[in-house]
């Protein structure tokens, strides 16, 4: 409401709007058009396609009705007496009847016609949540299906097993594997009483020096064997020396932003035991140091600790209030050695030639490319960010 419009109103309308009679008497109308509309009843009205039917004499229906059932309701009848008195008792007769004329086809086109409805929207909806092959970016560049995949998914460091004597064939590695898994369960189901999936790693194989990896996704599995004393030091004699690898996944890791110099790792640390027991690991974030302050990765083994770290939002390091994150991993971006451009590899490359990366020209002979002069120079920066949980 304009002001000009309020400052010309009388006294009495200004008190009007204020104690919200304006308002009441709005709501009155519209409940009443809204009655009005209920109490409206739809009326059949005679069109050029429908059909006439009538009856004769005898109560026959004349017309034709190929393709139509009838369906007869007669209730009791009814006689009323119109004179009691009178000699002669003439009666009056009322018959009630009710009779519904139904068409079985349209029945059958209604039940077609709402099967192709859906149908189409079956379809509408695979197009519209299918996920091409390779898409093209404002700025030109083809993405591939499998470079999007390999952006997105968290790359697990896999566990090394260095065994003497070495592993020389699958059997071996695999009866290894399984005594592995029956030697931590006891002590893992401890820790874990509500896990319930199957105990197993997602993939284990002999690598080239005859030591066993193993890749585990699952998240309290990975904790627990990221211990080293919680492996067996010999099994189906042979030697076992673990390597575990020296982060936890993204989903248990915190930052502390801008924490000041003058707190080293030691005191972070301490302060930190005090209140969280299930610290695995601080580290300060390479590229974020400066002259007064930077970022510290923080790893922690209990997902209940890491939960309320996060949702907090800030932590107190000896009198001062820092902010807590989540933190996310950089993505992995697959470039090209054909063309030198992200998002594909060389397999899918479509470029007819092989471009140098120094000088951009036609790389078919590599000795004449190792020392030329550097002409093209193309940088190009990626900034997404891909929450993994």
């Amino acid at each position: 409401m304009y002001y000009n419009r309020y400052n010309n109103m009388s006294e009495n309308e200004k008190d009007r709007m204020c104690n919200g009679e304006n308002l009441r008497q709005t709501l009155k109308q519209l409940a009443t058009a809204e009655q009005r509309n209920n109490e409206a009843s739809l009326k059949r009205h005679l069109t050029n396609s429908s059909e006439i039917i009538t009856t004769n004499d005898d109560g026959e229906i004349e017309g034709d009705m190929d393709g139509f059932q009838i369906n007869t309701y007669n209730r009791n009848n009814k006689r009323m007496n119109r004179n009691n008195n009178d000699s002669n008792n003439d009666k009056d007769e009322r018959y009630s009847a009710t009779r519904t004329y139904t068409n079985p086809n349209v029945k059958d086109n209604r039940n077609k016609q709402q099967q192709r409805n859906e149908n189409n929207l079956n379809n509408t909806s695979d197009q519209q949540y299918q996920i091409p092959n390779t898409t093209t970016n404002q700025n030109g560049i083809r993405i591939s299906k499998h470079a999007i995949d390999y952006a997105t998914e968290y790359h697990y460091t896999p566990f090394k097993i260095q065994c003497e004597p070495k592993l020389k064939n699958q059997k071996n590695a695999a009866k290894l594997v399984c005594e592995i898994l029956n030697y931590v369960k006891s002590d893992f189901t401890k820790l874990n009483p509500v896990y319930s999936k199957p105990l197993l790693f997602d993939m284990w194989w002999i690598d080239g020096s005859g030591y066993l990896q193993m890749i585990i996704k699952s998240i309290e599995l990975y904790v627990f064997l990221c211990n080293k004393e919680r492996y067996p030091q010999e099994l189906m004699n042979m030697k076992l020396t673990a390597h575990p690898p020296q982060h936890l996944p993204p989903q248990l890791t915190a930052i502390i932003k801008w924490l000041k110099n003058s707190v080293t790792l030691e005191d972070l640390n301490e302060e930190l035991k005090i209140k969280y027991k299930s610290i695995f690991n601080t580290e300060e974030m390479m590229g974020t140091a400066n002259d007064r302050n930077r970022h510290v990765r923080i790893e922690m083994c209990d997902r209940n600790e890491f939960i309320s770290l996060v949702n907090g939002g800030i932590i107190n390091v000896y009198g001062q209030i820092y902010n807590v994150d989540e933190y996310l991993p950089a993505p992995k971006i697959l470039i090209c050695s054909k063309c030198n451009l992200p998002g594909h590899t060389k397999k899918s490359c479509e470029s007819r030639c092989e471009i140098c990366r120094r000088c951009g020209g036609d790389r078919k002979n590599r000795e004449e490319h190792l020392e030329c002069t550097i002409k093209i120079v193309t940088v190009i920066i990626f900034r997404p960010i891909i929450s993994v949980q």
